[in-house]
């Protein structure tokens, strides 16, 4: 069934929840980019009375040495979306690679990556990335590659399902009789041709990427020279009880940030998708009485 571009976009702007989770992202990107040359303060800087709750003076309260909540959620979102969009990035470009070559070739190629991959699946990936952080040190460079590393498989595995079905396409053989190299065919037809499916990914390994690179920093293996919203969890720990707001607002921005990024994911690939499109309908005229 094909489906325009323009019918792809209106259905996308029906969803009120996808619009909802794009805004919260847009404005969320617009706050970790201006905000820092907005805010007056240091984000390492002690000005206030340690552990001061929520106030139109401090409005996200004090941390237990006195610095600005507020100033420091805007810098960590900051740090958490950088290694979102790293992480996921390399872990994309890493996973469309492999999956097109294991799609394309098959034979002892598709086999032996296609094992490689669920070898990394089947392992427990916070607690390698714990490990491998632990071993390598709290670097914010070695944390995205951890995450990247240990994120590949989901888009390999998409990647080459769709290149399994491209590749038979009649405009992929017409392509193949005018003589060009199989490497071209791959380059310039298949892996085009297959990126829609993948693009649903995007979304939901940088809300991965944020959930992991947040956990690693409330274990206390995140750089304490970097601020994150793992960092900030971490520090609020020791204070739950008489600082409630110091684990509460930045749990809050995680969990908002990630519901939102899966709700955009699974809108895109509904809105790709047709089928599924088709599929919600017929339940929801079954559901209905």
């Amino acid at each position: 069934m094909h489906v325009s571009r323009k019918q792809r976009w209106g259905w996308l702007r029906s969803s009120t929840a996808a619009t909802v989770s794009f805004v919260f992202i847009v404005l969320l990107v617009l706050v970790a980019l201006v905000g820092p040359f907005v805010l007056p303060d240091d984000p390492a800087a002690i000005s206030r009375q340690a552990l001061h709750p929520p106030s139109p003076d401090a409005l996200f309260g004090t941390d237990h040495l006195g610095r600005d909540q507020l100033t420091r959620m805007v810098y960590g979102a900051r740090i958490s979306l950088l290694v979102g969009v790293l992480a996921a990035g390399m872990a994309i470009v890493v996973g469309i690679a492999v999956g097109a070559c294991a799609g394309f070739f098959g034979g002892i190629v598709d086999i032996a990556l296609m094992r490689m991959s669920e070898f990394f699946q089947v392992i427990p990936t916070l607690i390698v990335a714990v490990a491998i952080v632990a071993l390598i040190g709290p670097g914010l460079g070695n944390i995205i590659g951890v995450i990247a590393l240990l994120s590949w498989p989901q888009t390999a595995r998409v990647t080459r399902a769709e290149v399994l079905r491209v590749k038979q396409l009649d405009y992929v053989n017409a392509v193949r009789c005018l003589g060009h190299r199989e490497i071209l065919v791959l380059l310039r037809e298949v892996i085009p041709n297959s990126l829609p499916a993948v693009m649903p990914l995007i979304a939901l390994g940088v809300a991965e990427a944020i959930l992991q690179e947040s956990s690693i920093s409330f274990l206390g293996l995140g750089s304490p020279d970097t601020i994150s919203w793992g960092l900030l969890l971490h520090d609020g720990q020791q204070n739950l009880l008489s600082a409630w707001w110091m684990v509460v607002i930045p749990g809050l921005a995680i969990f908002a940030t990630v519901l939102s990024l899966n709700i955009l994911g699974d809108a895109v690939s509904t809105a790709l998708n047709p089928r599924l499109r088709l599929t919600g309908r017929v339940r929801r005229k079954v559901v209905t009485p």
